[in-house]
């Protein structure tokens, strides 16, 4: 890990020493990682923080509220598909700049999904009693001046419903970060990436290896940058997790996002990797 004594020393030397410019470009790369380390240091105890905050914030929205600084309202949205229905609603807090546009979803009485759709909903509800009044004093002590969640159907087919969740949380500088929930409909279960793939299969290394891949093309087709750990930077991107996000585009191949400033500086925003299903074929579950 990059620490502030290193990184002066590594200023220093900058400064002092008349080095090539691929060298020059190496050791900018090693200074604006330590830069952004920290943020993800910080940015990893907020997400944690947040999306089990967020988590209550769904059930706040959904329960009636009499607050006088509250103002909320329901909005139906029309059936996806022929299994689920999203509701809206949405909540603001004037006092601490929060605009929450969240979503309820219901089986509308299909008994195979109606226990993943419970899940789903009792994610939010088994946080709530712990959660809200943490959520309220991390707010007033961090110093955040808006906080606006909303979320979005990313794919809605025969086979798959994924519904995406987006937080942007902004004090100094603006954080953005999502939460993917992916709902076989054969099965009516939701799927991690790791529940994807035959067990002991290498899916991490492979997954990785092909991001790592794009990356290195993008890196030279296009103004965008990432870490790569083996890319002469030794705390960059290495693999993903088995719990990474994730949906199945209409195509059938896997897409790997990633939240802002998790493989590279703000400008690299949150990239999408799309990772081709013959890539994987020999090692996914039938």
């Amino acid at each position: 890990m990059v620490n502030d004594e290193m990184l002066k020393k590594l200023k220093s030397q900058y400064i002092g020493v008349e080095v090539p410019d691929d060298e020059k470009m190496k050791l900018n790369e090693v200074l604006e990682y330590a830069k952004i380390d920290k943020k993800r240091k910080r940015k990893k105890v907020i997400i944690a923080r947040w999306m089990i905050s967020v988590a209550a914030l769904l059930l706040v929205v959904i329960m009636p509220n009499t607050n006088e600084t509250l103002a909320s309202s329901l909005e139906n949205i029309p059936l996806v598909g022929n299994i689920f229905t999203v509701i809206t609603v949405r909540k603001y807090d004037k006092d601490k700049n929060i605009k929450v546009n969240m979503a309820k979803v219901d089986s509308n009485g299909d008994i195979k999904n109606k226990k993943t759709v419970e899940k789903l909903n009792n994610d939010i509800k088994k946080y709530t009693n712990k959660i809200v009044n943490q959520y309220k004093a991390d707010l007033g002590s961090s110093g955040f001046s808006d906080l606006y969640m909303d979320y979005k159907i990313v794919v809605n087919n025969d086979k798959w419903f994924t519904i995406a969740f987006t937080i942007n949380e902004t004090r100094a500088s603006g954080y953005e970060f999502h939460r993917y929930y992916n709902i076989d409909k054969s099965s009516g279960k939701i799927v991690s990436l790791k529940d994807m793939f035959k067990k002991k299969s290498d899916y991490i290394k492979i997954i990785s290896n092909d991001i790592k891949r794009q990356m290195k093309r993008q890196m030279l087709t296009k103004d965008v940058v990432y870490f790569i750990k083996d890319n002469g930077i030794s705390t960059g991107f290495k693999e993903i997790s088995g719990n990474q996000n994730y949906y199945i585009n209409n195509e059938g191949n896997i897409v790997i996002a990633f939240d802002e400033y998790e493989v590279g500086p703000g400008c690299t925003g949150t990239p999408k990797f799309v990772i081709s299903k013959d890539i994987v074929k020999n090692i996914l579950n039938n």
